[in-house]
C-alpha cells in the first residue's frame, strides 16, 4: 500500500507551487491490488477529477484527470516505479485570468443603471404623491359641494320654518291665547337662531372653499418650485388639513343646526297640538252653550204650551155660552 501526499507545504510527497493550492490539499492512496483512489484533505479551493468536484474519497481509472487549484495533475507517474525518488512531474498549468477593463465597464453600468433607476423611482415616487394629493383635493372638492349643498338645504329648511312660524304667528294672534302667542315668538325665535346656524354653517363652508382654493394655489406654487420648496408644500397640506377640519366643524356645525331646526319642529308640532286642544276645548264650550240654549228654548216653549193648554180647559165653556146665546 503507498500514499502519496500533494500541496503547497514541503512536507508533502509531491509539492505544488501553487496559490490555489493549500498547504495540504490531496492524498492519493494506491493499495496492494494497485487500485488508486483519491481524498480530499479538506483543502480551500478543493479538487476537481474530471471537472467534478471531489467530496469524498473516489476510485481513480487511469484516464481521470485531476486538477488542484490552476494545475492538472499527471498522477499516474506517481505509482510508476517505487524505487525512483519521488519527483513532481511536469504538470500543465492554467494561468489564472488577467483582469480586464470590461469589468470596469460593467461596474460603471451598473451604477449608471442605479442612478437612472433612483431617478425614475423619485420620478415614480413625486407622481404618486402628486396624484394622491390631487385625489386628496377632488375629495375636499366634492366635500365641499357637499357641504355647501347641505347649507343651502339648511337655508331652506329654515326659510320653510320661518314661514311655518309666521303661520302660527298669524294663527296665535287671531285665535290663540296670550300664551300661544308667547309660544309663537318663542318659535320665531327658535326659527331665527336656526336662520343664524345655517348661515354660520354657509360661511364656515365658504371659509372652506377659500382655504381649500389657497391650498391648491400654494400646491401648484410648490411644484413649480425644486426641492428647496418643501417647506411650503408642507405649509400647503398643513392648511389643507387645516381647511379640512374647518370643513368638519363646519359639517358639525350644520348638525347643530339641523338639531336645533329638529326641536323648532317638535316646539311647533307642540304648539300646533295646543292650539287644536284649544279649538277643541273652544268647540265644546259652544256646543255646551248650544245645548244649554236650546234646553233653555225647550223648556220656555214648553213650559209655553203647558200654559196655552191650561187656558185652552177654561175657555171652551165660555165659547158654548157664546154659542147659544147667538142660537
Amino acid at each position: 500500500m503507498k500514499v502519496i501526499t500533494i500541496g503547497r507545504g514541503q512536507d508533502n510527497d509531491v509539492v505544488i507551487n501553487d496559490v490555489k493550492v493549500s498547504r495540504n490539499h490531496l492524498q492519493l492512496v494506491q493499495d496492494d491490488n494497485g487500485n488508486c483512489s483519491a481524498v480530499d484533505l479538506n483543502s480551500t479551493n478543493g479538487t476537481l477529477v474530471n471537472g467534478q468536484p471531489l467530496k469524498c474519497e473516489i476510485s481513480l481509472q487511469p484516464n481521470d484527470i485531476i486538477q488542484i487549484g490552476s494545475t492538472k495533475l499527471r498522477w499516474q507517474t506517481y505509482f510508476m516505479s517505487q524505487q525512483q525518488p519521488l519527483e513532481p512531474p511536469p504538470v500543465s498549468r492554467i494561468d489564472p485570468p488577467k483582469p480586464k477593463r470590461t469589468l470596469w465597464y460593467v461596474a460603471a453600468a451598473i451604477v449608471l443603471l442605479l442612478i437612472i433607476g433612483s431617478g425614475i423611482s423619485w420620478k415614480i415616487y413625486h407622481d404618486r404623491k402628486q396624484n394622491k394629493i390631487e385625489a386628496e383635493n377632488k375629495a375636499k372638492e366634492v366635500e365641499t359641494k357637499r357641504l355647501q349643498n347641505e347649507a343651502e338645504q339648511k337655508e331652506a329648511d329654515a326659510k320653510r320654518l320661518q314661514e311655518e312660524a309666521d303661520d302660527l304667528l298669524r294663527k296665535a294672534l287671531i285665535s290663540q291665547s296670550d300664551l300661544d302667542k308667547l309660544l309663537a315668538e318663542k318659535k320665531q325665535q327658535e326659527a331665527d337662531s336656526a336662520k343664524d346656524e345655517a348661515c354660520k354653517a354657509k360661511a364656515a363652508q365658504q371659509k372652506a372653499e377659500r382655504e381649500r382654493d389657497a391650498a391648491i394655489k400654494a400646491q401648484k406654487t410648490a411644484e413649480a418650485k425644486s426641492k428647496k420648496d418643501s417647506e411650503a408644500r408642507e405649509t400647503a397640506e398643513k392648511k389643507a388639513k387645516q381647511a379640512e377640519e374647518d370643513a368638519k366643524q363646519a359639517e358639525e356645525d350644520a348638525k347643530k343646526a339641523k338639531e336645533a331646526q329638529q326641536k323648532a319642529e317638535k316646539e311647533r308640532d307642540k304648539a300646533i297640538e295646543a292650539q287644536k286642544v284649544a279649538e277643541t276645548q273652544s268647540k265644546k264650550e259652544t256646543q255646551k252653550d248650544t245645548e244649554k240654549k236650546t234646553k233653555t228654548e225647550d223648556a220656555a216653549s214648553e213650559k209655553a204650551k203647558q200654559d196655552s193648554f191650561k187656558k185652552s180647559k177654561t175657555t171652551p165653556p165660555k165659547q158654548l155660552n157664546d154659542t147659544t146665546k147667538n142660537d
